[in-house]
């Protein structure tokens, strides 16, 4: 396996690139704008994340049937680490402010790894790589939209991103951490992506027992709070991530429940997400065997077992009947590396057959367009679909119960906390989605501790989680094909009678 070697004009290197040397602050000014602008691409990260961590701390939100005790197959862990982040600022500001600021602390985490990932590789391979690595990340719609999502696969992907770090310093302590946080706490299936730098580990440790002892003392203390957090809100001992695999791996899982794909969904969807950036990335072992011309190139085998993850992970995820976008979040830096490191490798192969000045336009024009790309998409998906993110915000202030009705719209709640206060409920309506909606926690001191029967494992629609009209709404979320009131079709027509509703507030989505 490809080890790291050292680029000895690194600190000259960086001396002369401006962008290296202002590489942190540049991530992080890009990760504060995802925080801000970032719309909330998946219901799983509101009914699975924000859902309960607006439960823990101010009371009421909506419960999936992973949290009941009776299948616990969700860690409330993962859910108390963001409260930690949360309670603090509840104490100070109100609950909108408190959703984007658990958000700036997810970016800056992310900004940080990616910094990491960048300095090791401006020391330890060439800064060349790191610079244009820097460049695809900054303006990359897929980290923009990664980077601060509440999802235990941003966490794993932070945590990945530390442990290319760490191969590449030949830091395995490092490695060890980073994996073992990023599958206990984050994404235990990510424990597959992480396979290649656990081998690294057995094979190139100088001190093997020394990498078994810490190895031991990462899962100790990530497993120990993680099974006492679960003890406490489920009220009797859960084995959450051992409940997580069985469901989703014993007899084939049952994730397929919830859509199929196939097999080309990734390189679909990485194309939507990363443009340009996942070809160049793919070419990445059709370079392996190609000798630099320059003396100062290293060979790309040298980042081998670097990148081993995001092609044993891409395989892995794509045989994987269930598919999903922010399954693939986990090694969204890894490719972009690769794509940076093919490209200069390209660059450095071109100036031997083509004029310098017309290699080095051609790659400039490239990169250019790649960043275009990459704003592009993301400006689409900010202004397309963000509408619910400021139309729950407009709801009125108010000390008497209401409740704001979705049908259609149930998956684009962007989650409690932008609801204006307590005296708000969100409330389903018939939409005819037949899958298994979410339903309110018990609202009392042993709430998470439940088992309601209206869930199942089978996603099979339960009534009672919704009603069968809008008569007992107050406010009603929905879309429409026109802006045109006269001439205005609601989406969820069928339960609404337009001439007893009147439209108090509107937003535009693409």
């Amino acid at each position: 396996m490809g080890g790291a070697v050292e680029y000895s004009t690194e600190q000259a290197q960086r001396k002369q690139s401006p962008i290296l040397a202002n590489g942190l602050a540049i991530l992080l000014v890009s990760r504060l704008l995802s925080a801000w602008y970032n719309i909330i691409h998946d219901c799983d990260e509101v009914y699975n994340y924000w859902e309960p961590l607006h439960y823990i701390m101010y009371g009421y939100g909506m419960q999936t049937w992973e949290y009941s005790a009776a299948f616990a197959l969700r860690s409330w862990w993962y859910i108390v680490l963001h409260g930690m982040i949360g309670w603090p600022l509840s104490l100070v500001f109100g609950k909108v402010a408190v959703f984007y600021g658990v958000r700036v602390v997810l970016a800056v985490l992310s900004a940080l790894a990616e910094w990491t990932l960048c300095s090791a590789v401006a020391t330890r391979y060439h800064p060349h790589v790191a610079k244009l690595y820097l460049v695809f990340s900054v303006f990359s719609s897929g980290m923009f939209v990664s980077s601060s999502a509440f999802l235990p696969s941003s966490l794993a992907m932070v945590a990945m991103t530390l442990g290319a770090a760490g191969v590449l310093q030949r830091h395995d302590t490092l490695v060890i951490w980073s994996a073992v946080v990023g599958c206990t706490w984050g994404w235990i299936v990510a424990a597959l992506a992480f396979i290649p730098y656990a081998i690294w580990v057995l094979v190139s440790s100088e001190h093997m027992v020394r990498s078994w002892r810490t190895l031991f003392i990462a899962a100790m203390a990530a497993c120990v709070p993680l099974v006492a957090c679960d003890r406490w809100y489920y009220g009797s001992w859960k084995a959450s991530l051992v409940n997580f695999l069985e469901y989703n791996v014993k007899g084939g899982g049952k994730s397929d429940l919830y859509g199929i794909e196939p097999a080309t969904y990734y390189l679909r969807n990485g194309l939507n997400q990363l443009q340009t950036v996942l070809p160049l990335a793919l070419m990445f072992p059709l370079m392996m065997g190609w000798k630099p011309r320059s003396h100062s190139m290293p060979r790309t085998t040298a980042l081998f077992t670097v990148l081993a993850p995001a092609f044993v992970w891409l395989a892995a995820i794509s045989y994987l009947p269930h598919k999903e976008e922010r399954f693939l979040y986990v090694v969204y830096p890894l490719l972009l590396l690769a794509a940076a490191a093919v490209t200069v490798q390209l660059k450095d192969f071109f100036n031997a057959v083509f004029p310098a000045w017309l290699v080095r336009r051609l790659v400039a024009f490239g990169v250019l367009s790649t960043c275009v790309l990459g704003i592009s998409r993301t400006c689409a998906l900010t202004q397309h679909y963000g509408a619910q993110m400021s139309l729950y915000r407009m709801l009125p202030a108010g000390n008497q119960q209401a409740r704001v009705c979705v049908g259609t719209e149930w998956y684009r709640f962007p989650s409690s906390f932008f609801l204006p206060g307590p005296e708000y409920r969100l409330q389903f309506v018939t939409s005819g989605f037949d899958g298994l909606l979410p339903r309110p926690f018990e609202e009392t001191k042993d709430g998470t501790m439940a088992a309601p029967q209206q869930f199942n494992d089978m996603n099979r629609s339960e009534p009672d989680n919704y009603w069968d009209s809008a008569d007992g709404c107050d406010y009603f979320v929905t879309s429409s094909t026109h802006h045109d009131d006269a001439t205005r079709h609601m989406i969820d027509g069928a339960v609404l009678d337009q001439e007893k509703w009147k439209v108090r507030a509107s937003g535009i989505r693409g």
